[in-house]
């Protein structure tokens, strides 16, 4: 598969669990919200992605969509592998992918 059409699809990808995301947002009580919030302060992205019947890929996007950055995101003790298992790639991998 081309690298141009892999790329394609990954930003499709991204704009569905955007807008999932959003979705869900609109759905959620603001009680319910804090309950997703809170327990992914406490336990992390996978256990949240478990307790809310959620993809690793959905969390991410949404504590995100929430914190209106990636710092409460990045502070997840599970963010790293949860990362390599989204994105298929090292933080240093992207990292560098980003910087050329």
């Amino acid at each position: 598969m081309s690298s141009e059409l892999e790329l394609e699809k990954l930003n499709k990808y991204i704009t569905e669990l955007e807008n999932k995301v959003k979705d869900l947002k609109k759905q959620l009580t603001q009680s319910r919200w804090f309950e997703i919030y809170d327990f992914f302060l406490n336990k992390g992205i996978k256990h949240t992605a478990k307790q809310f019947d959620m993809t690793i890929a959905e969390v991410m996007s949404f504590i995100v969509e929430c914190d209106d950055c990636e710092d409460g995101l990045i502070c997840a003790k599970d963010y790293k592998e949860c990362h390599v298992e989204v994105n298929g790639l090292d933080l240093d991998e992207d990292l560098a992918m980003e910087i050329s």
